[in-house]
C-alpha cells in the first residue's frame, strides 16, 4: 500500500483495473471462489521451503498459474528447485516516506521487543534474554497502532527465523529500518540480503543473540542509535517505487 501511493495509485482498490499486484497470495487459498484476473501478479513474501504449511498445493498451483515476483535470491532458487515455479521476477524491497511514521520514545521502557508466532527455537531465546535480566515483551497477533505503540516503546527488536530456510525477514525488518530502530538479527543462508545491510542490522548467529543483545542493551544507547541510523540510511537509498516502475515497464 505504501508503494502503490508513491508510485501515485489512489483509486478504490475495490475496483482497480490495469495489473492486479496480490500480496498475501498464500491467504486466498483459504477463501472460497477467488478468481483473480489472469493478467495479476503474485508477490510472494513468504519463506520458501519444503513443509512450510503456508505453501499448501493450493497456493503452489497458484504460484504456477501466474507470474510470481519475491523479494529473495534463495526464495527464487527454491521455488524452482522444490516446485519447479520457474520465470520468477526479483523485486526488492524499498522505501517510501510514508513508511515513516513512528515516534520513537525519548525513554523506552522496553529492552527487546519481539512479535510473531513462537517456536521452540524463539522461545529458547527470548527465555535467555530475560534470565539475563532484560526486560522482554512478547506480541503474538499484534498489529496496526498497537504493535507501533510497543515498537515506539523499545530499545531494540530482535529477530529470530522460525524456518529452517532462514531467509532474512526483510518485509518484516522493513518498517523498523524506515523508522530508525535498532535490530538484532539472527544470521541465516540469505547472504547477499545480509551484507546489504551488515551495518545497519547487528547480525548475530543463533548462539549469540542473547550475548548481543545484553551488549548492546547495557553498552552506551548511541551505539544502537548508530546501528538504527545507518539502518535507515542504508533502507532509505532504496527506492521502491523506481524499482515497480522498472518491473512494470517490462511486462
Amino acid at each position: 500500500m505504501f508503494a502503490q501511493r508513491a508510485f501515485g495509485i489512489a483509486r478504490n482498490f475495490d475496483n482497480i483495473v490495469g495489473i492486479p499486484i496480490v500480496l498475501g497470495g498464500n491467504l486466498l487459498t483459504y477463501v472460497e471462489n477467488v478468481q483473480l484476473p489472469n493478467n495479476s501478479i503474485i508477490f510472494n513474501l513468504e519463506q520458501v521451503e519444503q513443509g512450510s504449511s503456508w505453501f499448501t498445493p493450493q497456493y503452489i498451483d497458484l504460484l504456477k498459474s501466474y507470474q510470481v515476483w519475491d523479494y529473495s535470491d534463495r526464495n527464487i532458487d527454491n521455488l524452482k528447485r522444490f516446485f519447479g515455479i520457474s520465470g520468477v521476477k526479483k523485486c526488492s524491497i524499498g522505501y517510501v516516506p510514508q513508511m515513516t511514521r513512528l515516534s520513537l520514545a525519548d525513554e523506552p521502557d522496553i529492552d527487546v521487543l519481539f512479535y510473531g508466532s513462537i517456536n521452540e527455537r524463539r522461545q529458547s531465546i527470548l527465555e535467555g534474554l530475560k534470565e539475563k535480566g532484560l526486560n522482554v515483551k512478547i506480541l503474538s497477533g499484534v498489529y496496526g497502532q498497537m504493535r507501533d505503540d510497543w515498537i515506539a516503546r523499545s530499545k531494540l527488536v530482535i529477530n529470530i527465523h522460525y524456518y529452517s530456510a532462514q531467509v532474512l525477514e526483510l518485509v518484516r525488518l522493513s518498517y523498523l529500518l524506515a523508522n530508525k530502530v535498532c535490530i538484532v538479527s539472527e544470521t541465516g543462508l540469505d547472504k547477499s540480503l545480509e551484507i546489504a545491510f551488515q551495518e545497519g542490522i547487528a547480525f548475530a548467529d543463533y548462539d549469540n543473540l542473547v550475548e548481543t543483545c545484553v551488549n548492546l542493551i547495557k553498552g552506551d544507547r548511541s551505539n544502537r542509535e548508530a546501528i538504527a541510523q545507518k539502518g535507515y540510511n542504508i533502507f532509505s537509498s532504496l527506492n521502491q517505487s523506481i524499482e515497480l516502475r522498472e518491473l512494470l515497464n517490462n511486462l
